[in-house]
């Protein structure tokens, strides 16, 4: 494995959740739908989905 990519983690309050990564990271997430919002960190992907369980 040569590192990774995109971290995914669980929200199960999606719109406090993004509002939350939104104020830490100081942007609008890049993609923003009812099934996952994803952020684009350093060229990085920091994803959302509202329905996993970690």
């Amino acid at each position: 494995m040569l590192g990774l990519r995109t971290a995914i983690y669980p929200a199960p309050d999606l719109q406090k959740a993004k509002q939350w990564y939104s104020e830490l990271l100081v942007q609008a997430p890049y993609f923003d739908e009812p099934f996952y919002v994803g952020f684009s960190v350093g060229g990085f992907e920091l994803g959302l989905v509202p329905e996993a369980t970690p």
